[in-house]
């Protein structure tokens, strides 16, 4: 589709640019969220010896 557009217009350079500029930001976007989904959740998962201790009293 975007082969297409080039050819039919000589002005869609810009918008093949933008747009891939837009995917690739919202990659990495969605890949530093998923980054920060594991570390919270392996974060809150983790065994920290307090809170066993906590449980025991």
């Amino acid at each position: 589709m975007a082969e297409y557009l080039a050819k039919k217009n000589p002005n869609s350079k810009t918008r093949i640019s933008i747009t891939t500029k837009c995917s690739s930001l919202l990659k990495q976007h969605r890949t530093r969220l998923s980054i920060l989904r594991r570390c919270a959740s392996a974060t809150m998962l983790y065994p920290y010896p307090e809170r066993e201790r906590s449980k025991e009293e």
